[in-house]
């Protein structure tokens, strides 16, 4: 299993970062991913102080982790502030109960 994480920095929690957040969720739930994220087999948004953001989308791979990092980078992300930037692992351990 591979993760891209991206660092969002500067949106306070405001109508346009609850709108988006409400987007993603219906998206997720819905398993209706834009095009390129065909792959993703989960995603994780932490919202922190100061209006840091982190999105953890996880793939099987790490050539779906790329193609949706390509599909991503395309994307504007309204009310979630600027990335300020993404990263990529290997996730080593993972329990989800």
């Amino acid at each position: 299993m591979h993760a891209r994480v991206a660092m969002f920095e500067g949106e306070d929690r405001g109508a346009e970062y609850e709108q988006q957040i409400q987007t993603i969720r219906s998206e997720v739930e819905s398993g209706n991913r834009p095009p390129g994220l065909e792959d993703a087999k989960g995603v994780l948004i932490l919202s922190g102080e100061g209006g840091r953001r982190l999105a953890i989308t996880l793939f099987d791979d790490e050539e779906g982790m790329r193609r949706g990092d390509a599909a991503l980078n395309e994307m504007t992300p309204v009310g979630m502030g600027r990335r300020s930037s993404v990263a990529f692992y290997e996730v080593a351990v993972m329990d989800m109960k």
